[in-house]
């Protein structure tokens, strides 16, 4: 997900044998992690996989829109339960701003 104006790029969520919500960001223009773990600020972020994210950084937004919340009992062999809310996140630092439901 591009942060900060493309300036960095944020990992959020995902699926490491269950749903996250976990956060890193990349610092592009110094090829490097950065040190503050995006963690705290996405705890209230519910725990999601297989998402779509867009970035707007002129209104400062950054989006994802639904995903796996629910897994397959089939593991990565059938789909789950998805959700279809949107996540805003700050388009600057991709902290967790609030969800929108359905």
């Amino acid at each position: 997900l591009p942060l900060n104006s493309d300036k960095s790029l944020g990992v959020i969520a995902g699926f490491c044998g269950e749903e996250s919500n976990d956060g890193h960001v990349f610092d592009i223009s110094a090829a490097a992690w950065n040190d503050d773990s995006l963690n705290e600020h996405l705890k209230d972020l519910r725990p999601r996989s297989v998402c779509i994210s867009a970035s707007f950084p002129s209104a400062g937004v950054s989006v994802i829109f639904g995903g796996e919340v629910d897994p397959s009992a089939k593991g990565h062999e059938g789909a789950g339960g998805f959700e279809n809310d949107i996540v805003l996140l700050q388009e600057s630092n991709g902290h967790y701003v609030k969800t929108i439901p359905a």
